[in-house]
């Protein structure tokens, strides 16, 4: 029964009570009520996100912040199977559940860097193709996306034909402050979320 229907809560010091929800085979993950990883929305959204990138673009490296249980990282590869991916994500009790939900062994799996993303920007080295903010607590983006020395420290990250796909969910206040240090391309709405993709200002 546990393919069909397991219904499991999850304490983490840093998101409180995970809800994790698995309906015929595929896991689902929730923090204090919203969607954070795994559920179709979620993947409907991140695919047309992704369809929004100019033709021909092609990502060699990709950094995300916010890993969740690691949904997106197949959409990535399916677009760009030779990928090399770096996953930021602050929680381990997160990181623990991707690595029991996902298949082993899982080809997709990144590498992943554990603590804050100012922090990680300190850790990661050299700069990236494509650039990932997907990262929540429940409904709010994590702090450090909310000031302006993590976006000018970010933008030196970006390659300078690079593109960067925010989602700031129900914060679109939050575009003002990335239209600083990136060129808006597009923003645009997918039900509950505000997205927006970017190209780095060197380029134009």
């Amino acid at each position: 029964m546990g393919w069909l229907y397991e219904n499991r809560r999850v304490q983490s010091e840093k998101n409180g009570r995970i809800h994790c929800l698995r309906l015929f085979g595929r896991w689902q993950v929730f923090v204090n009520g919203f969607d954070q990883s795994g559920t179709r929305y979620l993947s409907n959204m991140w695919r047309r996100a992704l369809k929004r990138l100019p033709a021909g673009f092609q990502a060699g490296r990709i950094l995300i912040f916010g890993l969740g249980i690691g949904d997106t990282l197949d959409l990535l590869h399916d677009r760009f199977p030779s990928c090399r991916i770096t996953a930021v994500e602050w929680d381990p009790v997160m990181i623990d559940l991707m690595t029991e939900f996902r298949p082993k062994p899982d080809p997709n799996r990144p590498e992943i860097v554990n603590m804050d993303m100012n922090e990680a920007l300190s850790i990661v080295s050299g700069n990236f193709d494509l650039i990932i903010l997907d990262a929540f607590t429940g409904q709010a983006v994590g702090s450090p996306a909310t000031r302006d020395d993590f976006f000018r420290r970010l933008r030196g990250r970006l390659s300078p034909s690079g593109h960067f796909l925010a989602n700031v969910f129900a914060q679109p206040e939050l575009l003002g402050l990335i239209d600083r240090f990136f060129a808006r391309m597009s923003s645009w709405r997918f039900r509950y979320n505000t997205l927006a993709l970017y190209a780095s200002r060197r380029f134009f």
